[in-house]
């Protein structure tokens, strides 16, 4: 079980005493596990970290998977940056003030190269192209289904919804 609260980023209500102490970086997703670590409480901030931790916790969901060599390339795509570059060149296109063209233009256009080349690396991998043993070209099992391995797992959730928002959304400043 557990008890969901809205912040309101907005009114700025992450940078409130109960926000900072769940998360000293005043961002969200934040959580606190009440039954943490030696049973007591863990307070717990970024996206793949409150990932990893719970499939730590529940290993049964089989979302990180245990086999070192695919657990490393799990990582390895949780840190990325799909999230961050993305969130930024949203954050220029949609939300940078109309006055500040400048600076809008120059976070559009910095941020929007970084998204397409990840999305080209997300692509090519998907493809079936490499395979983390430091040789290129196309691997022997063809396109993948899967970012890791042949489950889904924490590093198709944390980019699946950043790949969705851009082919769905319509950024209009409007």
């Amino acid at each position: 079980p557990y008890d969901a609260h809205l912040i309101n980023i907005g009114k700025g209500e992450q940078f409130t005493s109960g926000f900072v102490g769940a998360n000293p970086n005043s961002k969200i997703p934040a959580a606190i596990d009440l039954e943490g670590p030696g049973g007591e409480p863990i307070a717990l901030m970024e996206s793949a970290a409150i990932m990893m931790y719970l499939c730590e916790k529940f290993p049964e969901t089989r979302f990180f998977p245990s086999e070192p060599r695919l657990r490393s390339e799990c990582v390895q795509w949780l840190m990325a940056g799909q999230g961050p570059m993305t969130g930024n060149f949203g954050h220029f296109m949609v939300y940078a003030p109309p006055d500040k063209s400048e600076a809008r233009d120059y976070g559009v256009s910095r941020y929007g190269m970084e998204v397409q080349r990840l999305l080209d690396v997300l692509e090519r991998h998907l493809s079936g192209m490499g395979d983390f043993s430091g040789q290129p070209g196309p691997r022997k099992e063809g396109p993948r289904r899967y970012l890791v391995g042949d489950a889904y797992t924490i590093a198709d959730m944390a980019c699946l919804p950043w790949v969705w928002m851009l082919r769905t959304a319509r950024y209009d400043r409007g």
